[in-house]
């Protein structure tokens, strides 16, 4: 393989494209659903709209919050080849960050404080690696976002990610502000999403305070 300037591809960005085409763009039965592992990337991929990028960063939470930062203004910035917005993403292989516990736990949590602020934008970020311990979400035992080398993605929230948005009150919020609409009129078809989405409706207007009460 070659990267686009025409140049070898080092070994992260070579084993993250080998993982893209040998097992996120495949189905996999411990997904407990058809289609690929991740249904976008491989009409992404076609369309020429998964940005694949390897940039520096070290392990400090500073450097990770920088690069993640830096991805938001790269990812806003890019003028995509095709109008669908499920199909922008942006991929970066992480050069430099070990793959040690230690390094992998401070990407986890350079997500985890990015997250907040990114969902407000309407957009989405998941971090690949190793020892992810995030599961499927229709197989708690099947840890689907592992990889072989660290990574990042960055995309529009999709109708999918009430299974992700749907534990915290203001993740839900922005969620159902751009969603709830379509179950209101009933043409979500997955009951899976159908089910997680009325549960979080109804636990956090349950949660919410009464106007005016003190």
């Amino acid at each position: 393989m070659a990267d686009e300037s025409g140049g070898p591809i080092p070994g992260r960005a070579a084993a993250a494209r080998e993982w893209l085409r040998d097992y996120v763009c495949l189905p996999d039965a411990r997904l407990a659903r058809e289609g690929a592992v991740c249904p976008f990337v491989p009409p992404s991929l076609e369309a020429g709209t998964l940005r694949f990028e390897v940039w520096p960063v070290t392990a400090s939470p500073p450097g990770l919050d920088a690069l993640i930062a830096r991805m938001v203004e790269v990812f806003e910035a890019t003028r995509w080849a095709h109008r669908n917005r499920t199909l922008h993403a942006l991929l970066v292989v992480l050069d430099g960050l070990p793959d040690d516990a230690g390094s992998l736990a401070a990407l986890d949590a350079a997500q985890a404080r990015a997250k907040p602020g990114i969902v407000e934008k309407g957009l989405m970020i998941s971090q690949f690696h190793p020892l992810c311990d995030e599961s499927a979400a229709r197989n708690p035992e099947f840890k689907a976002l592992r990889a072989p080398v660290p990574m990042l993605a960055l995309r529009h929230m999709a109708l999918h990610d009430i299974v992700f948005l749907k534990s915290d009150p203001r993740w839900f919020s922005e969620y159902e502000s751009r969603f709830g609409v379509r179950y209101d009129r009933g043409s979500v078809q997955d009951p899976l999403f159908r089910e997680v989405f009325h549960r979080a409706r109804e636990r956090f207007s349950r949660s919410a305070p009464v106007s005016g009460a003190r």
